[in-house]
């Protein structure tokens, strides 16, 4: 049988570890937006329509498709 490569706790922290960077990445281009760009993405409406204006009925089937 072949020898693993990582042990159990090396592969559970590099997981881990891509995912809190992953995590930071993202917080960090959220702070951008909203500071340099002024868009807020913390109303759901805002985020369901990716921040465009649409009217009422393209954002209900925005919604009903997403279910």
């Amino acid at each position: 049988m072949a020898e693993a490569l990582l042990n159990q706790a090396h592969g559970y922290g590099i997981i881990i570890g891509l995912s809190i960077l992953f995590c930071l990445i993202i917080l960090a281009a959220i702070r951008v937006q909203k500071r340099y760009l002024s868009e807020d993405s913390e109303q759901s409406e805002m985020f369901m329509v990716a921040n465009r204006s649409v009217g009422t009925g393209l954002t209900a089937s925005a919604v009903f498709s997403s279910w």
